[in-house]
């Protein structure tokens, strides 16, 4: 509904269904010409409204007096107590221990893998591979199959005399428990596991790769300082 002057009564209004022109109020608050019901040209105006205007501009009004009466508020500052100092840098310090304890005792997939029989027992032939190529620059050549001592030379003086070893603390079984093959043949070694089955043969063999058969880059062959450590009475192997 639109206003043609100030709403109040006997304001001419104009009738938002059928266009009529009356003066408000009308009978039955109903358009006299389509009789629809029609609202005040102000709107309906909850019991109280005007007075909890009032009350709420007051309350805007005093807090506004009561804020400026105040003045801006002192700005806070932490006491710097040095106990207080030295409890919160501790609390850190133990989060921090727990968190580096959770973390290592965490069960991520390189943990998993360092404990795979399979993993370990592939670092373990590879190990091998470079004590056997350390064997060599320093003899001239690889030691004789396992059966004439093999890997045993890697641990044991064979009785060579350029011998400078031990290249390796012992030698073990793989990860399953079988002992390792070993053999040379003109001159080109072989370094193979018998896999999880523990039967040569089968598709779960492991065998070493020729590339394995490097030796570290910080080995010198016959190196002074390690002759110097040999045993007084080299250890000979029997046949």
């Amino acid at each position: 509904m639109s206003f043609l002057k100030i709403p109040g009564e006997g304001v001419k209004c104009v009738c938002p269904y059928c266009r009529k022109i009356f003066e408000w109020p009308p009978a039955e608050m109903k358009c006299p010409g389509c009789a629809k019901t029609v609202r005040p040209p102000g709107g309906y105006a909850l019991p109280g409204k005007e007075e909890r205007r009032k009350k709420i501009a007051k309350i805007h009004k005093d807090y506004e007096r009561k804020h400026d009466e105040l003045g801006p508020a002192p700005e806070f500052r932490p006491a710097r107590n040095p106990a207080v100092l030295i409890g919160i840098v501790v609390a850190f310090c133990f989060v921090g221990l727990l968190l580096g304890t959770f973390s290592l005792h965490r069960d991520d997939p390189v943990q998993r893998a360092a404990r795979d029989p399979l993993e370990r027992t592939i670092h373990e032939m590879m190990f091998y591979a470079t004590a056997l190529e350390h064997y060599k620059l320093d003899i001239g050549n690889y030691p004789l199959s396992n059966k004439d001592g093999g890997l045993r030379a890697l641990v044991e003086d064979p009785g060579e005399a350029e011998w400078s070893g031990p290249y390796a603390i012992r030698i073990k079984r793989d990860w399953w428990g079988n002992t390792y093959f070993y053999d040379c043949t003109n001159g080109v070694p072989t370094l193979a596991s018998a896999g999880p089955d523990g039967e040569f043969g089968t598709g779960d063999d492991i065998s070493a790769p020729a590339e394995w058969f490097t030796p570290h880059p910080g080995f010198v062959p016959n190196d002074p300082a390690r002759m110097k450590a040999r045993p007084a009475a080299p250890v000979m192997i029997g046949n």
